[in-house]
């Protein structure tokens, strides 16, 4: 009878998930940054605390050190201190590939490192890396981040601007910054849709929606063609998850927006 008991009660559990996490969906993977991620000499540099609280751990600076912790630890399980490659992994000392650095106010380590420190697996594939936590049921893709002065990297820095980060760009009347992330022929549509005022009015409304973070998804350039086309995930503040698509043409001056398009994600 007691473990005719047993069975039943096992058998409920599993069919009812009893003794495991019960996850929430996360629009767009749950995965955004407020910094860029960076390539450095063939690694990637992401912001930490973002990366550590997808894998559902949590982050304390202090004073230049920052110790990561897992849910419901005590003692942390990543130590990093800014300007050094020198780490603690479980109390254990550790070299890093890279320095931990404040990169736009944001404290910046070893992606790799600090990912598989919290069960993440990192899966490079060409021009991107799929992040998985297996036991969370968590999946986020992104770009590689370009290497500086490619051109990637340019359309890259337009894309920060475009979404404010690290923070939104001030209401600049005379310089035009928003205006001018449009190519000239979008310039010339939206002259002909809003009139002559069209540049005053878009900068003046632009950054109405704050973002919380993005995440490149994927790039492509053809030099040869002078044309680009980049998706993107971003969080608003106010909860809503958007993938964006741009299609970029480059011009004399730069990397221009020639269309996007955007979706919410459910």
């Amino acid at each position: 009878m007691r473990v005719l008991l047993l069975s039943l009660i096992l058998a409920g559990a599993a069919a009812t998930g009893w003794g495991q996490e019960t996850e929430v969906h996360l629009p767009g993977g749950g995965l955004f940054f407020d910094v860029m991620p960076r390539t450095i000499e063939g690694h990637i540099l992401a912001p930490v605390r973002p990366l550590v609280e997808w894998a559902k751990g949590r982050v304390v600076y202090d004073r230049g050190d920052v110790r990561a912790y897992e849910e419901g630890a005590v003692r942390p399980l990543i130590e990093l201190r800014v300007g050094t490659n020198e780490a603690l992994l479980s109390m254990t000392p550790y070299t890093l590939d890279l320095t931990a650095e404040v990169i736009d106010g944001r404290l910046c380590g070893p992606l790799k490192f600090v990912a598989e420190a919290f069960g993440v697996w990192v899966e490079p594939k060409g021009r991107g890396v799929t992040l998985r936590v297996p036991q969370l049921n968590r999946e986020a893709h992104m770009a590689i981040p370009p290497d500086p002065g490619s051109h990637q990297s340019k359309i890259w820095k337009q894309l920060g601007i475009r979404y404010g980060l690290p923070v939104p760009t001030p209401v600049d009347l005379v310089a035009l910054p928003h205006w001018n992330l449009f190519s000239v022929e979008r310039q010339r549509e939206l002259l002909a849709d809003i009139g002559r005022e069209a540049p005053t009015i878009i900068e003046a409304h632009w950054g109405e929606r704050s973002v919380v973070g993005i995440r490149v998804l994927s790039d492509a350039v053809d030099e040869g063609a002078g044309a680009a086309s980049v998706q993107v995930m971003a969080k608003y503040t106010d909860g809503g998850v958007y993938e964006d698509s741009y299609s970029f043409v480059l011009e004399p001056d730069g990397w221009r927006i020639r269309r996007e398009s955007s979706a919410q994600m459910e």
